[in-house]
């Protein structure tokens, strides 16, 4: 990191702790009482309550859900594959992909899956 790259990060660093900068200036920061109750807010509404005691450890549990939770409701991660493809075919799917405002991973499950029911 330069010097000039430190300072600016420095600088963010200090705006941010002492309430001077804000993600949107056109929204105010909160602080104190309005920013508790805005936290409260959005437990009640990703939760249907404030109350932490209510709320379960796997609740609030980061990270994404599994997919396989989805169909099985079995616990853990995801499996994973990796290919290699032909540029041209990436260049394909993620033209597709912003074509149907979808993921490229959401496009390929789904390809895989329809693949699958017309093997079976």
């Amino acid at each position: 990191m330069t010097h000039n790259e430190k300072q600016d990060w420095d600088q963010l660093a200090q705006d941010a702790e002492t309430g001077a900068m804000t993600p949107d200036p056109n929204t105010p920061s909160l602080h104190g009482d309005d920013a508790a109750e805005a936290g409260r807010a959005i437990l009640r509404e990703v939760y249907g309550t404030d109350d932490l005691d209510a709320i379960s450890d796997a609740d609030l549990r980061r990270g994404r859900p599994s997919l396989s939770a989805q169909k099985t409701r079995a616990a853990g991660e995801s499996p994973m594959l990796r290919v290699r493809v032909p540029a041209q075919v990436d260049e394909a799917i993620s033209s597709l992909s912003q074509a149907q405002g979808r993921t490229k991973s959401e496009l390929i499950r789904d390809w895989i899956e329809e693949g699958l029911r017309q093997a079976s």
